[in-house]
């Protein structure tokens, strides 16, 4: 009888203690026997240790998609200037100095790169057909955290992930809220949702909020089955504290939004807010964090998820009315 009463107090806390991290519970599936080929370049090393007399040559011939579109989209250099545009760049004391603290993080990319090879292997059990894009690290003067070319590269700014306390985070203008996202710990996770936003882009039918919330919940959801093991708040960029909020204050979160009418609000400019990242959800208490409508529609697809186990992640991304996840799903908090 004691021992069975200890194994009953034994078992609460486990269980206790797994409901802390955070983490989806999802069952995983075996990734292990699943081959991934993940071709890694660092552009960044490439550009920074650059021969003047032919290094643009090699770069062109190394990097014939992704050196383009960072010369000219990303950077806005133009074609008469790029090789001087380049030399300056790479030769400026601030810009080096980026580099430097980046190649005292990330000299050994392999442990990200792991992070990355056992995401795509998540990748290639869901979408078996699909091909997996190449990786290419580059750093832009914080211009940007992650991007795609096509279904092809995926870009990552390693500039953008060199820890929230990093010296020069406080003159790029971008907010602490941001700010709290550009950790080694997010690399992947942005990574990833770029890729799901290009695999998955937004289509004009998203017009009502609703919509738009399960469009972002159906992307982050995929992020559930690419990284199941990255906790909860940074799939979204929360804090811990952000994400116990919203997890303690559903019920409330919903109410809200039911009592001003807004899950069918067609008006963009009355919801953006509410799906954008932000300190704080307006009309919600300031312990609240931004883009809880995101958060919202996450739930809401993983309520129809549970209740249609038969689908996988495909099916669900070939719903486009976020009403019919809403009430197929019966959420209700």
């Amino acid at each position: 009888m004691f021992l069975d009463k200890y194994m009953k107090y034994l078992l609460v806390g486990i269980l206790l203690m797994l409901s802390s991290c955070q983490f989806f519970d999802s069952s995983t599936p075996d990734v292990s026997d699943i081959e991934v080929d993940l071709v890694v370049k660092r552009f960044d090393n490439d550009l920074f240790t650059i021969d003047t007399t032919k290094g643009l040559t090699e770069l062109q011939e190394k990097y014939p998609d992704f050196l383009p579109f960072f010369t000219k989209t990303l950077m806005e250099w133009p074609d008469s200037s790029v090789n001087r545009e380049i030399n300056t760049f790479v030769s400026h004391p601030d810009i080096r100095g980026i580099w430097d603290t980046s190649t005292l993080i990330y000299s050994n990319f392999k442990t990200y790169e792991e992070k990355l090879v056992m995401a795509f292997k998540h990748y290639k059990y869901h979408f078996p057909t699909t091909p997996i894009p190449e990786i290419v690290t580059y750093i832009s003067a914080f211009r940007q955290l992650a991007f795609t070319i096509d279904n092809r590269i995926i870009g990552i700014g390693l500039d953008m992930h060199l820890g929230k306390d990093y010296v020069h985070y406080p003159t790029t203008g971008y907010p602490e809220y941001i700010v709290n996202t550009f950790e080694p710990d997010h690399l992947t996770s942005h990574a990833m949702k770029v890729w799901a936003q290009q695999l998955y882009p937004e289509s004009l039918k998203h017009s009502r909020f609703i919509d738009r919330i399960i469009y972002e919940g159906q992307l982050l959801y995929f992020l559930d089955m690419v990284l199941p093991d990255v906790p909860d708040h940074i799939k979204i960029g929360y804090t811990k504290e952000g994400w116990e909020w919203c997890q303690d204050n559903e019920k409330q979160i919903w109410s809200f939004f039911i009592e001003k009418k807004m899950l069918y609000e067609s008006e963009s400019r009355k919801y953006v807010e509410y799906i954008s990242n932000g300190p704080t959800s307006s009309g919600m208490p300031q312990a609240s964090p931004g883009n809880v409508g995101s958060w919202l529609g996450w739930q809401i697809v993983r309520k129809y998820m549970e209740a249609h186990p038969e689908e996988d992640i495909q099916d669900l991304w070939q719903i486009r009315d976020g009403q019919e996840v809403l009430k197929l799903g019966k959420y209700k908090p």
